[in-house]
């Protein structure tokens, strides 16, 4: 997709304004077209009335001319001043060209491999540490092509911050006035950053004095703090226990038979340690189990896993009680909800057939003519309107 550069006091310009709203229109046109077809700045004349869709083409045509925005030249016009503010063609012929090889680049994970292997997470240029996870900031990774149009070889690959890419730009190290070092000796690791004192800069044309060393201290050096009594270095709290006692298994395996599910018991046991119950908790746990079966939920199937149970202290959450609907029947079996429709259904119209779409279609049907719904789904009784 091409780009147009228009300032933003272009509406402002002098020469905008007196050329008026609808000339301003076919110069902005006029632009779009160079920029797309990379005219460089050249209008034939046969495209003047094709640009935008307007009355006297040829007289709005000659008013930019007559106010300096455009030139009169050969077959046409030429925009005045074009490649000061739009890229050339040449330009973006090479933007394209660059892009590609940048793509080819990144989409050939042995190359950029190689080239990290051996530059390490250094940028040759500043040999400062990049982050190749830093898509926005000056020191994020990229690669850098030594020459700009040297292609995709090893040789003319080097690791380099954005810093430097950037700065670089489409040029060489020479033009740029940069100096491409040598692969940093210290490799891939972070213990390799230099520190404070190193004078690395990306520019070594500037050079920058070596710094002072700082002057030795004559105090004493503070002596190490005592260690608390029984040894061991820093007094730490005593972890958790994760494991059950003789008394906790059994007060588990009381809980656990009485728990509908089963699963990841070794969880189960770590939070019933963690929890530490006592008699009378494990009582009250099992009570609730109990009577959560006969709830809403656990009746539907939603249990929770009985590690999840313990850690949210669930027993202390009211029980919903069961929603009035499908009632058990048959060997107290819970009828599913298809079971109950049917059922209620068939009690509403008085039908013993399972066929409901066709009871519905035939209960539905003597009153087509009188009511204005026409869905199959909803019975209603017919209303009739007043006589007007």
């Amino acid at each position: 997709m091409a780009w147009i550069r228009l300032d933003d006091q272009f509406p402002d310009h002098p020469k905008v304004v007196e050329a008026g709203p609808l000339a301003s229109w076919l110069y902005v046109c006029g632009i779009g077209y160079c920029n797309r077809l990379l005219t460089d700045g050249f209008i034939p004349s046969g495209q003047v009335r094709k640009l935008a869709d307007l009355d006297g083409a040829g007289e709005l045509a000659a008013r930019l001319v007559a106010v300096g925005l455009w030139d009169e030249a050969e077959g046409g016009y030429r925009i005045h001043d074009y490649l000061e503010y739009q890229p050339s063609a040449e330009e973006v012929k090479a933007d394209r060209t660059m892009n590609k090889v940048r793509k080819d680049l990144y989409a050939d994970p042995f190359l950029t491999t190689a080239v990290k292997k051996r530059d390490g997470d250094r940028c040759r240029y500043c040999y400062k540490y990049v982050r190749w996870t830093d898509r926005k900031s000056a020191t994020g990774g990229t690669f850098d092509h030594i020459i700009p149009d040297g292609g995709n070889a090893i040789e003319n690959l080097v690791v380099c911050c954005r810093g430097c890419n950037s700065g670089k730009g489409r040029r060489t190290p020479e033009q740029a006035r940069m100096t491409l070092r040598p692969p940093f000796s210290g490799g891939t690791s972070s213990d390799s950053v230099p520190n404070k004192t190193e004078s690395i800069h990306p520019y070594p044309t500037r050079t920058q004095p070596d710094p002072e060393p700082k002057p030795v201290s004559a105090t004493p050096p503070k002596p190490p703090k005592a260690a608390p009594p029984g040894g061991g270095g820093r007094v730490r709290a005593a972890p958790k226990p994760n494991t059950l006692n003789a008394d906790q298994r059994e007060w588990f395996d009381r809980w656990y038979a009485t728990y509908p599910n089963k699963q990841h018991r070794p969880e189960a046991e770590r939070a019933f340690a963690r929890l530490d119950p006592d008699d009378p908790l494990t009582d009250r746990l099992i009570a609730d189990t109990a009577a959560r079966q006969q709830g809403r939920k656990w009746s539907e199937g939603y249990i929770e896993h009985p590690a999840t149970y313990l850690n949210n202290h669930v027993w202390d959450d009211d029980i919903e009680p069961i929603r009035a609907g499908p009632t058990p029947i048959r060997g107290g079996q819970r009828e599913t909800t298809d079971e109950y429709n049917r059922r209620t259904m068939r009690e509403v119209l008085g039908h013993g057939s399972d066929d409901i779409p066709g009871v519905i279609d035939a209960a539905w049907r003597p009153h087509e003519q009188e009511t204005e719904c026409r869905s199959p789904q909803i019975l209603v009784d017919p209303v009739r309107r007043p006589a007007r």
